[in-house]
């Protein structure tokens, strides 16, 4: 059996991602802030903003909370996300991943 993600997560529903150092040399530690810069299913892009958690040298945690009313992402389809991490004050964009939120089933 898959999980599936349905369409309009709600807080305190949120989207986990571990960034990682990878061949890029930087120490994850210094990471101060990442931002989730989100193009849905409809074409439009949004930011998301998220919270930095337990970092190691090579990989630090990002936590986006969903909305309460679950409006952010509403869209059943393909979600194609870009993370960007400031170290020391320089943007450096992540390689790009893909979410996928099904629709909820009809009665």
């Amino acid at each position: 059996m898959s999980a599936k993600t349905l369409a309009g997560p709600r807080a305190p529903e949120a989207l986990k991602v571990t960034l990682r150092a990878g061949q890029s040399g930087v120490d994850m530690r210094n990471v101060s802030a990442c931002t989730l810069s989100v193009q849905r299913p409809g074409g439009d892009t949004v930011s998301w903003p998220t919270t930095l958690g337990a970092a190691t040298a090579g990989e630090v945690l990002a936590t986006h909370v969903f909305d309460a009313l679950g409006e952010e992402a509403a869209l059943a389809g393909g979600y194609v996300i870009t993370p960007t991490v400031t170290v020391s004050g320089t943007p450096r964009r992540c390689a790009p991943f893909k979410m996928h939120l099904v629709p909820y089933p009809t009665p």
